[in-house]
């Protein structure tokens, strides 16, 4: 750096900007792939492979230039063979089929060395990408998505109106040929303006502050209901019907399914039994599986965002918590709503589809919803007992009646059973093997005494299942004669293991056959405490299975066969305790985030916004009050300084700062100069378009300039030469290399004194 030349700064060439232009539509690309990965659609293989390809692409940018140009060509009709390949494979899942054809479209305009076009191509499929990604998960990965997006956008637009003038050309191949990224690295940070760069940050943050503003201020209208989006391939914890096979093996899902937060007071920690999350019921019983009978399922589904169900019986064993309990379900885990027991009111964030089902207590929408489900319960029941309801007392249900049913039903060879609701309590396998089995074992627990109460009977049946049957995530029976239950046979077939399901299927047909009315339901057991927002969630591995047996006067009472009576699949799994486990950790910090999203941004509401309304009034209220206070307490200590005599510690600090400003004075020029000379170099001189130095030296130019013109001719021979060495210094503080710069505070003070003995004078 020994001209004024080399202290200009450094520009990128055409060459470069183009080179950078295609970087970032990379760079962007890869951003949009990284939100597939949210998505449970099509294959996580071909999003792999893709964003791999993509990569290398941006490592190396050389290779796509030697691409023949039929293979760039074949992506199209060879991505359109695949992606109709997927769509039959996945039995019209038109979700991933769009996915995977906007991927490779995407792909397919990545690879290219691309005109401004393609640029404006590229930026709209990664824009559809990110914002389809965002409207179906609904995650909170979405929010600094989009912001990226949004970055590497204005960039990429920046750079695309540097080259307005090039809009049609492409790279080529030879372009990259000497292309190194280190090389290209140092370039690109000798080019940057920080100060252009911290201007477009604070435009930014400025733009992201007033979004927030519009958020929080515009109307809530909830506009899902307005498009229609396929369902995505979601997994659940429990299955909608329990189908018993000889050989099956189950998985774990640790990933969460709901969210709660519960009203003051409840503490699940503090309780010796875990809560159940009733969701579903089934009650009918054939072809070895447990469904819901169709009497059950909703056939119409209403409307709204606010459901008071009727007065509810009250039952003995009923702990009617006061309070709204508020939910968070994840997207596609089920249509069915998990509750604990009844309630008096249950709202929804939007309206909703909504079928109540009052004489089981099930309450369904018309489907799993894609995005999050937010709904508040009010008052509800956290006991072991569910209100029987009238259809309950008041039908006639003996064991005589069903089989007399059923066999009516097999004399006339119908395949299927027709028995309906409340008989479906009682409904037991037709083969009379199975039944003298099931009557045995009825006998076995019963020793003799027909009297013996259903609290007893629940018990020993539990006793004899679990003592001769493990718990396991797996099942392999020998082959079951047709003809004969799976079910009954697994009972059968001692220190065969399985999980809540047989337990509860098991214990459910040795019930009915001693003929007590008996159901199986479904939902989650167990909760896990997250410390740092204060709430409960439930994991898809807290799947459980349990049975809810008729006590024949009012109530439907809770029990639960299996091993421990506590071990749902994350107890088989990985030996859940009775009680509720707490979470501290960095993965809970993680989800309390995911949790906040839900709470202040997808169910930000009409209340919400009231209450965000009066508590930044009050804060105004607040912050103007500690104005006012401060300022007073100010005046109130200057007063006190002016008047209180001086203490020996008052002069000390008197004295400190008289001295602090005494070496300012003194050595002031000194300072100045330093000043003026660090901030021409490293950081300060990059986030200023113009050294200081060089800025003042520019003023004192404009000033001097025309005033030496004016007098040097006129002036002796050694004062010229004053004015002329004041002259040059100006010139070096304005021009020359920062490493020989004349002290420039004192140049500046020659000036000033010259231009005081000598004006100019007209």
């Amino acid at each position: 750096m020994s001209s004024s030349a080399t202290n200009l700064r450094a520009r990128l060439s055409r060459d470069e900007l183009h080179q950078l232009r295609w970087l970032l539509g990379l760079g962007l690309v890869l951003l949009a792939y990284w939100t597939l990965f949210g998505l449970e659609v099509g294959s996580y293989t071909a999003a792999i492979f893709i964003t791999a390809v993509v990569f290398s692409a941006l490592v190396f940018p050389t290779w796509p230039g030697w691409l023949p140009r039929w293979v760039r060509w074949a992506i199209l009709p060879v991505g359109a063979m695949y992606v109709l390949y997927e769509l039959m494979t996945s039995r019209f899942d038109l979700l991933s089929a769009l996915v995977l054809m906007v991927s490779l479209l995407t792909l397919y305009r990545a690879l290219q060395y691309r005109r401004r076009r393609e640029d404006w191509q590229l930026i709209l499929l990664c824009l559809f990408i990110i914002v389809l990604s965002g409207v179906l998960t609904l995650s909170i990965l979405f929010g600094l998505q989009i912001l990226l997006f949004a970055v590497v956008t204005m960039a990429l637009l920046f750079v695309m109106n540097l080259l307005d003038r090039d809009a049609g050309r492409a790279l080529t191949s030879a372009d990259w040929r000497h292309f190194h990224w280190p090389r290209y690295l140092r370039r690109l940070r000798d080019a940057l303006d920080l100060r252009q760069l911290f201007l477009a940050g604070g435009l930014f943050a400025a733009l992201v502050v007033l979004s927030t503003i519009i958020f929080v201020a515009m109307p809530r209208y909830r506009i899902e209901q307005a498009f229609s989006f396929p369902r995505l391939k979601g997994v659940s914890g429990f299955q909608e019907n329990i189908e018993y096979k000889e050989s099956k093996e189950l998985t774990s899902d640790d990933t969460i399914a709901l969210r709660v937060d519960v009203p003051p007071g409840v503490d699940f920690r503090n309780k010796a039994d875990l809560p159940y999350w009733r969701m579903i019921v089934f009650d009918k019983y054939e072809n070895n599986a447990f469904r819901t009978s169709n009497v059950l399922l909703p056939s119409t589904y209403e409307k709204s965002a606010r459901y008071m169900p009727g007065k509810t019986r009250q039952t003995a064993g009923g702990e009617r918590t006061l309070g709204k309990w508020k939910y968070y379900l994840e997207g596609n885990v089920s249509e069915y709503l998990p509750i604990l027991g009844t309630f008096n009111a249950l709202t929804f964030s939007s309206p909703q589809a909504f079928h109540p089902e009052e004489s089981v207590h099930i309450y369904r929408t018309d489907q799993a919803s894609p995005n999050v489900i937010g709904y508040e319960i009010e008052d509800m029941d956290m006991g072991n007992t569910i209100p029987a309801a009238d259809i309950d007392l008041k039908a006639p249900i003996s064991r005589t009646e069903v089989d007399t049913e059923v066999a009516k039903d097999i004399a006339a060879k119908k395949k299927r059973i027709s028995i309906v609701y409340p008989r479906t309590y009682l409904g037991l396998p037709t083969n009379p093997e199975d039944r003298a089995f099931l009557d045995k074992m009825v006998s076995d627990i019963r020793a003799g005494r027909d009297d013996m109460p259903l609290d007893e009977f629940a018990k020993r049946a539990t006793s004899i299942l679990q003592s001769q049957h493990p718990a396991s995530t797996s099942v392999n029976l020998p082959k079951v004669p047709e003809g004969r239950d799976i079910l009954v046979e697994w009972m059968q077939t001692k220190q065969s293991s399985g999980w809540c399901e047989h337990f509860a299927g098991s214990f459910t047909l040795l019930m009915r056959a001693a003929g007590y009315p008996t159901r199986i339901a479904a939902g989650y057991r167990g909760a896990t405490y997250n410390s740092i927002e204060n709430y409960y969630f439930v994991r898809q591995s807290d799947a459980h299975a349990w049975a809810e047996v008729f006590d024949g006067r009012d109530r439907w009472v809770r029990y639960d066969p299996t091993p421990g009576g506590d071990t749902s699949l994350a107890g088989l799994l990985g030996g859940l305790t009775s009680s509720v486990k707490t979470e501290e950790g960095w993965s809970a910090r993680m989800d309390s985030l995911r949790m906040l999203w839900y709470r202040r941004v997808i169910n930000f509401d009409q209340t919400d916004q009231q209450e965000f309304a009066d508590k930044v009034g009050q804060y105004g209220s607040e912050l103007a009050t500690g104005i006012r206070q401060w300022f007073a307490a100010l005046g109130d200590n200057l007063y006190n300084a002016i008047i209180v005599p001086l203490s020996p510690w008052r002069l000390e600090v008197f004295g400190f700062f008289a001295l602090l400003l005494a070496f300012a004075l003194r050595f002031r020029l000194r300072l100045h100069n330093w000043w003026l000379r660090a901030s021409g170099r490293g950081l300060l001189g990059r986030l200023s378009h113009l050294a200081p130095v060089r800025r003042d030296a520019g003023r004192w130019l404009v000033r001097f300039l025309p005033v030496w013109q004016a007098v040097a001719p006129k002036l002796p021979l050694t004062e010229r030469a004053v004015w002329e060495q004041a002259r040059l210094d100006l010139l070096a503080l304005r021009y020359g290399p920062l490493e020989t710069l004349p002290d420039p505070a004192q140049a500046f003070q020659r000036t000033r004194r010259l231009l005081k003995t000598r004006p100019l004078r007209v």
